[in-house]
């Protein structure tokens, strides 16, 4: 599963440079506007079903898994159906008041389906995570990754318009929903379909925490881009030029962040069953391991991006995107914010504590519209990218207290507060040494690199090691 999620990162990377490339920061500009208003309401197609299902599943025997694959169907589609009435008349009022153009119009209601046809994709994800099938997860996803990356690739080729880039993506999202879901019935589970509304309740009823959570987390995180469009000062063009300048940034936080999703959508069914069945010492060890394993992946990853944003910008992206670099130098700290908010948000939701993190998704919300009002008129681009930083700062901090209320007698702290500090003092020798000639800077990166390599090493062998003593 790692491995299959650091190649596709990879591909996802180059595949994104490429498009940045090809079409610029207008384009990119308008791609990310359509994007935001197809994705910030797409909790109406998911409404927290997907992570409902797990529990259920998880929780549950096997007519659960058959009564639970029979009823998500159904409830999605009437999800999905809500949706994109919703979505298409929010375009439309927008358009309708002049901060949409038609061309953005049209690409938002072309992007919501590929939006519902994510979301019926993630039916499968849940059959996938709850029976502990990842194997199937990663290999799908991969050839999606694959698939995708060949289009894109076609597209840019033939040097078409940034709306067929879309066009490619809501067919290969679609195969990719289709595929699954038959390997779902082939390899996993026969689906028991029947006219429950019971079944279709209770989803409903533990999944609106995680919507109301998802929701709040992806206002957040996208808001930023609706913001600029109405806060950022100068012409049309030059707006849209700023979105695309800061997505350009933001889009190597967003690729990266795969990688806890990954793990949380790995670990939290093993998490929620251990918390079940008051297995606590279980529990806290998977949150220790996942935990300590973001701390070692997520400080080298944001080093590397702050340590060269100019190199990663001028060569990479390009010069059109030179004014980009101070916003990914500001927003890259954003990633390793959330590479150890997620662990924390997964232990409180397998504990059955979900209303803290809604609580703190909805504060961070809020805080985070108050200072983009405050910061994009200032700053545009910039703004936006350092609101995001503090952002995921202030998540980070309220949910690390909500759990120091309530579980901090579990954990054994020698070991993670090792690595905290460790990566503590390794972010402070980031910070002082950014202005030193790049060739010192390389080298000292390689000797870091390489202890958190050595770590990571030594972390996943261990687990090996108590997994197999464990059997």
């Amino acid at each position: 599963m790692a491995a299959a999620q650091i190649t596709m990162g990879l591909v996802a990377g180059i595949v994104s440079v490429l498009v940045q490339r090809h079409y610029g920061p207008v384009d990119m500009g308008l791609l990310r506007t359509a994007s935001t208003y197809a994705l910030i309401i797409s909790i109406l197609s998911e409404m927290g079903i997907t992570r409902a299902a797990v529990i259920s599943i998880s929780r549950g025997d096997e007519m659960m898994l058959r009564k639970v694959a029979g009823q998500i169907v159904g409830l999605r589609t009437m999800c999905c159906g809500v949706y994109l009435v919703v979505a298409w008349i929010l375009a439309l009022a927008s358009a309708r008041t002049g901060h949409l153009e038609p061309r953005v119009l049209w690409l938002t209601v072309a992007w919501s389906f590929s939006m519902v046809m994510q979301a019926f994709r993630r039916n499968s994800e849940a059959m996938f995570q709850a029976s502990e099938r990842l194997v199937y997860q990663a290999g799908l996803f991969f050839g999606y990754r694959m698939v995708l990356a060949a289009a894109t690739i076609l597209v840019i080729s033939l040097d078409l318009k940034i709306e067929y880039l879309v066009y490619a993506t809501v067919l290969c999202d679609g195969l990719d929903a289709t595929i699954s879901w038959m390997v779902v019935r082939r390899r996993i589970v026969r689906p028991l379909h029947a006219w429950d509304w019971g079944t279709k309740l209770r989803l409903l009823k533990i999944g609106w925490p995680f919507a109301i959570q998802t929701f709040a987390g992806t206002l957040y995180v996208l808001i930023d881009t609706v913001l600029l469009v109405y806060w950022c000062p100068g012409t049309r063009q030059e707006i849209e030029g700023q979105i695309g300048l800061y997505g350009s940034s933001y889009t190597i936080v967003i690729l990266l962040t795969t990688v806890p999703v990954s793990l949380a959508a790995a670990l939290f069914p093993q998490m929620s069953r251990a918390y079940h069945e008051k297995n606590g010492p279980r529990l806290y060890s998977l949150f220790t391991h996942g935990i300590s394993l973001m701390a070692i992946v997520a400080v080298p990853l944001v080093a590397f991006f702050f340590m060269f944003r100019y190199e990663v910008i001028r060569y990479i992206l390009g010069p059109a995107y030179l004014d980009a670099i101070p916003m990914l130098g500001t927003v890259i700290w954003a990633l390793g914010f959330i590479f150890l908010s997620i662990p924390c948000a997964n232990l409180l939701a397998a504990t059955d504590k979900q209303h803290a993190v809604n609580v703190s998704a909805i504060l961070c919300g809020l805080f985070n519209i108050g200072l983009n009002y405050w910061l994009i008129p200032l700053h545009r681009g910039l703004g936006a990218a350092i609101s995001t930083s503090i952002t995921e700062l202030l998540n980070l901090l309220v949910l690390a207290g909500f759990i120091m209320f309530w579980h901090i007698r579990g954990f054994r702290w020698n070991y993670l507060g090792a690595v905290l500090l460790l990566q503590i003092c390794a972010v402070c020798v980031i910070l002082f040494i950014d202005t030193w000639p790049l060739l010192l800077k390389a080298i000292i990166y390689l000797f870091y690199a390489a202890i958190c390599g050595g770590s990571f090493y030594r972390m996943m062998r261990n687990r090996k090691k108590a997994g197999q003593a464990a059997a």
